[in-house]
């Protein structure tokens, strides 16, 4: 894993992640740009929630996501996310290939809280399809991550149910998915306790559909 300095400033570290982004940036995503210019699906910055504030992943803020996690010894906090060559080859597939796709649309938002630069976490959807989007089985997949600082505070919860809220009523989906991995126990009982059901489907070991879902609010509500 690559060495910074406690003093390296925001500006120093964006800068120099921005320059690797560009000079790392997939030639066969550079081309597929050139052929999709417009993103397949209505993504914008997620509206704010009670204690957090949400930001489409740019080639700009992604220095965030090294700085939440490049010391997190988590075993579940993917090395994409504290590895910096790895970080820049993912946020240029997010980037540039699934944000624009038809076919495996996705986006991924950073979160931090109201009124600060304290960023807690992202939060990704991900596996849209222009294919199924005006049918019934209209479907999506989530992930999420959140610095160890920030964790055990419900603000993961609240960040999903956020992009939850908009998956559902703005994208109109009617059934989400989830995987982890089978030893992560904080991270399934997690899923279940949003509404999350174990699924036998292939590929992925959690379903949500929409009937089932809580909004941020009904969830406080009723004491989720």
């Amino acid at each position: 894993m690559e060495q910074h300095s406690k003093s390296e400033s925001d500006t120093e570290l964006r800068g120099h992640l921005n320059s690797l982004y560009h000079e790392r940036q997939n030639p066969f995503y550079v081309r597929f740009r050139s052929t999709h210019p417009n993103v397949s699906f209505p993504f914008t910055d997620l509206p704010t929630s009670e204690h957090l504030e949400y930001e489409m992943l740019s080639e700009y803020n992604f220095f965030r996501i090294l700085k939440m996690f490049r010391s997190d010894e988590n075993p579940f906090v993917t090395e994409k996310h504290k590895n910096e060559t790895m970080l820049v080859d993912h946020v240029d597939f997010w980037l540039n290939y699934l944000l624009y796709s038809p076919k495996h649309g996705g986006c991924n938002w950073l979160c931090r809280m109201k009124g600060t630069n304290k960023y807690v976490g992202i939060i990704n959807l991900y596996e849209l399809s222009m294919e199924s989007h005006g049918e019934s089985n209209r479907k999506g997949q989530i992930g999420y991550a959140t610095c160890e600082e920030y964790r055990n505070r419900n603000l993961t919860s609240e960040a999903v149910r956020q992009m939850l809220d908009s998956a559902f009523g703005k994208l109109n989906l009617l059934h989400i998915y989830a995987t982890t991995d089978a030893d992560n126990v904080n991270s399934r009982n997690f899923l279940q306790k949003l509404g999350f059901r174990p699924t036998k489907e292939k590929h992925v070991d959690f379903l949500l559909q929409r009937e089932d879902f809580y909004t941020s609010a009904d969830a406080t509500r009723i004491n989720l």
